[in-house]
């Protein structure tokens, strides 16, 4: 209702617009990807595939998406203290995973 009262629908089809047309069907495919990708493994792993898979799923997406955050430069203009964070925030996201596997696997 709002982009017809504020006369904004002409910017879906301004310059520019068909690479955020573009980048918005890529992240549509990659999200059902990735949770078709959950779902099949999910049921594959057994009976604890659920509980190890949604973590996973979850803690991939949280270091993939920081990952790109720093191709695309969202982290230059933090402060060191803040990346710091994220980097113990990471390892800890990736030390929890590990220890989700090993436990998986015995």
């Amino acid at each position: 209702y709002l982009l017809w009262k504020n006369s904004t629908t002409r910017l879906f089809w301004s310059d520019g617009a068909g690479w955020n047309w573009f980048c918005g069907i890529l992240m549509a495919v990659c999200w059902f990807g990735g949770q078709a990708m959950y779902g099949l493994g999910s049921s594959r792993s057994g009976d604890l595939g659920t509980v190890v898979s949604w973590p996973l799923l979850m803690g991939m997406i949280i270091i993939t998406s920081n990952i790109a955050g720093f191709l695309a430069g969202e982290w230059t203009a933090t402060s060191r203290r803040s990346r710091v964070y994220l980097y113990c925030s990471m390892a800890t996201i990736l030390v929890a995973l590990g220890i989700l596997a090993l436990g998986h696997s015995a």
